[in-house]
């Protein structure tokens, strides 16, 4: 288990140093868009609603590779930040790693998960799209994977994750590692139940939700080894 994991901790290492060096943040990003424009599209280019496996449908935006094969192209899944809104990830918007659809890389942006840190929630709360109980973890497992396959994507499938995304990116790839081959976090939260780490966590997931009760789920691991979450209370 940890042989197979420092493997693709190395794989992430080259991951996570690919991503920046692509992404200028703020670079060629008009319109909140990648290749092309909001007028004219490029090819390869879809934004569909997905099953949200218990939740609202999720907007998913993706670009197909367009210079190689898309069924053999390596498939890059990208996780937003704590203010993940609904039209489109801060990903489009704030940097340009869609144009890695012009390098050969079939690029997929789910879209929203506002302070939701991407996991199964414990309870009903408000949400940037409504009140529901959150299911961004079988989302993840099984939903999102389903899509990537009608797209006609590879299955090689990476998941990268910024910030509320990034320690969510390793959660969730360790969760499914049938479906996600690699993963990467840029200053992600890497340890949501450590003292000095899950208090701040807490602290945005009620302040971004505006909720009253129990909700945002912090990782733990279980007698089985598998990550799972359990129910934290915003402190008065």
């Amino acid at each position: 288990m940890r042989a197979a994991w420092g493997k693709r901790a190395g794989a992430a290492v080259l991951t996570a140093a690919m991503v920046p060096a692509l992404a200028g943040m703020g670079a060629g990003v008009a319109g909140a868009w990648g290749p092309g424009s909001a007028k004219n599209p490029p090819k390869g280019f879809k934004s569909e609603k997905v099953d949200g496996a218990g939740m609202p449908a999720v907007t998913v935006r993706s670009w197909a590779s367009t210079t190689t094969d898309p069924s053999k192209a390596p498939t890059v899944v990208f996780l937003d930040g704590l203010r993940a809104t609904q039209d489109v990830s801060g990903w489009e918007r704030d940097s340009n790693v869609a144009f890695l659809s012009q390098k050969g890389i079939n690029v997929v942006m789910p879209v929203g998960g506002t302070a939701s840190f991407y996991t199964n929630w414990a309870n009903t709360s408000k949400h940037g799209n409504g009140t529901y109980k959150a299911t961004w973890g079988n989302f993840l497992a099984t939903s999102l994977p389903n899509y990537i396959k009608s797209r006609g994507f590879s299955s090689n499938i990476s998941l990268v994750g910024i910030s509320m995304g990034g320690g969510a990116a390793l959660i969730n790839a360790a969760n499914n590692p049938g479906v996600y081959k690699r993963a990467a976090a840029l200053s992600g939260f890497l340890n949501t139940s450590a003292p000095a780490c899950r208090s701040p966590s807490v602290s945005r997931c009620w302040m971004r939700a505006a909720t009253t009760s129990s909700i945002c789920g912090a990782a733990r691991s279980t007698p089985t080894g598998r990550r799972t979450t359990r129910p934290c209370r915003p402190r008065a």
